[in-house]
């Protein structure tokens, strides 16, 4: 006899979220990316960057 997975009920019936809630959460995904974005430009960006200037700077001074 084969047992129901009650996992499956969770979450059942939806019910509509609050408007407040549902604003919160979507100011904190908005905050999340906003410093996902920002981690990015410094982490992969930045040093690349800088890579390119002190490449600047050599062939400047070879000529």
């Amino acid at each position: 006899m084969a047992k129901e997975n009650i996992f499956k009920r969770i979450g059942l019936p939806l019910k509509e979220v609050p408007p407040d809630l549902k604003e919160r959460v979507l100011a904190d995904i908005e905050d999340a990316n906003a410093l996902i974005e920002l981690s990015s430009l410094f982490s992969l960006e930045y040093p690349k960057t800088g890579d390119e200037i002190f490449r600047k700077i050599r062939h400047n001074k070879t000529r």
